[in-house]
């Protein structure tokens, strides 16, 4: 490859990472600015349908429809942007109480402060735990098992590492969704499936199959 090649590759590939970075940047800054016009703390559920743009009794009665922010992230569901608030209070940008040991409520910590003003980066990353390019050939009914594969791995991950991938790849779950396994030993002939992923997680991954398969037979 010529030298020009080369350093176009290398600055394509920061542009990439770059705009990524300022992506995921720009989703937390919603998220903290969301909370912080928030009449009072609320749970991280709730302040996920504010982003969503819910219309709940609960939230219209209280005046969340008129957040700043309100409806800024429907392009995410709902489990999605708990993963990304629980981050974001891991990674110590948002303060989680347990209010009267009841219930938890959240507030912008002095860190999200300082990003929200521009005086702090970003340090971590999230968007590699909820997406990633789809390289398995799928028919319309497999992607209902995908995104309920998804949901089941995200759960796992906010119990766990924190980290989906941790976990699987996104393209290990289209391989469980097109195969629809039902025992571990179906599980097990999936090609790229690791033993110990196996092990620690298929009985969970079976169920949600196994559960929108039922759910089917139900209905017909």
């Amino acid at each position: 490859m010529k030298l020009f090649d080369r350093l176009f590759d290398k600055k394509y590939n920061d542009f990439i990472e770059n705009s990524l970075c300022e992506y995921e940047a720009g989703i937390a800054k919603i998220v903290l600015l969301c909370i912080e016009d928030l009449p009072f703390d609320i749970g991280v559920g709730k302040v996920a349908q504010i982003l969503m743009g819910h219309q709940t009794v609960f939230l219209t009665e209280h005046g969340f429809t008129d957040n700043r922010m309100f409806g800024k992230l429907q392009q995410f569901s709902k489990l999605e942007l708990i993963y990304i608030i629980k981050m974001l209070a891991v990674h110590r940008y948002i303060v989680v109480r347990d209010e009267l040991k009841v219930f938890d409520v959240v507030s912008v910590s002095p860190k999200g402060t300082s990003f929200i003003e521009g005086r702090r980066k970003l340090d971590f990353n999230f968007l590699d735990t909820i997406t990633e390019t789809h390289t398995v050939k799928l028919d319309e009914d497999d992607f209902r098992f995908v995104n309920a594969l998804k949901e089941r791995r995200m759960e796992l991950a906010m119990q766990d590492t924190g980290k989906a991938y941790d976990i699987c790849s996104d393209v290990d779950l289209m391989e469980i969704a097109h195969a629809r396994p039902s025992t571990v030993n179906e599980l097990e002939v999936i090609d790229g499936l690791d033993t110990e992923f196996i092990k620690k997680y298929g009985n969970d991954f079976i169920e949600v199959i196994m559960n929108i398969e039922n759910a089917k037979d139900t209905a017909d």
